[in-house]
């Protein structure tokens, strides 16, 4: 399983007539969930058509998507995509125990 997660800042004005510098809003953090690393990819390019992480496209969606298969991330500003592999934190478990009992093996 893997995760699109989505940084974003959302205005939360309520006034429908704010001027320029009466924005307000508040960092969001959003998380899905996809079955392969394919569907993540997909799903994380169809974020890249929001203005705030490519602009008009082009050139710089292209190298979004570049960073993206590279990487598993990709910033612009204070937005971003990223792309992770979920772990299971029973498995994070499993391995701590398989790794202390090693170590009592070898001392």
């Amino acid at each position: 399983m893997f995760v699109v997660v989505r940084h974003t800042y959302v205005i939360t004005k309520d006034d429908p007539s704010p001027s320029f510098h009466e924005f307000t809003g508040t960092w969001k953090h959003f998380a899905f969930l996809a079955e392969t690393d394919e569907i993540a990819m997909n799903l994380a390019k169809t974020f890249l058509d929001d203005p705030m992480l490519c602009g008009i496209g082009g050139y710089v969606k292209e190298n979004a998507i570049e960073q993206l298969k590279q990487n598993g991330y990709y910033q612009v500003g204070g937005e971003s995509l990223a792309i992770a592999e979920l772990i299971d934190p029973k498995t994070l478990e499993e391995e701590e125990k398989e790794d202390e009992s090693t170590e009592e093996l070898v001392h």
